[in-house]
């Protein structure tokens, strides 16, 4: 049985819940993990290096189902990249790529795609909704 860390258990605990770090101090580990102040650094730091090896085989077995299709879905990601180019930029408001030649608003602060951009009529309806790059109302200029 592992005895994790209190450093290590508090970490998982914090993001997976204490179920998780119930499952991982039942899983079998190399060498036991102890990290009381007595123990020598040497001792201390193969005790760590012991619970790290352990969380990182754990993360493996989870990693291993999905493997293939996550390999997959990257190739198939260059493909795409290859085909079009990378990425200028992203739209802040939906996240969808920006490609080199597509039309997008590139705002002082922010890009958006043809989509998500604003235009004069969205500024004439609600002109305190948009502001300028110090926080000032925009203005419209006929």
């Amino acid at each position: 049985m592992i005895r994790l860390p209190l450093f290590i258990k508090r970490f998982i605990s914090r993001f997976k819940g204490k179920r998780h770090v119930a499952r991982l101090q039942a899983e079998p580990a190399s060498t036991p993990c102890s990290l009381d102040a007595s123990s020598s650094g040497k001792q201390r730091w193969r005790a760590a290096r012991a619970a790290l090896d352990a969380i990182e085989a754990a993360r493996a077995k989870l990693v291993e189902p999905t493997q293939l299709h996550y390999e997959g879905a990257k190739a198939h990601l260059e493909d795409i990249e290859e085909e079009h180019g990378e990425p200028l930029t992203f739209c802040e408001s939906c996240s969808d790529p920006i490609f080199e030649g597509e039309p997008y608003h590139r705002g002082s602060d922010v890009d958006l795609c043809e989509a998500c951009a604003p235009t004069y009529g969205d500024l004439a309806q609600s002109p305190a909704s948009f502001r300028d790059r110090y926080g000032e109302p925009e203005r419209i200029a006929a």
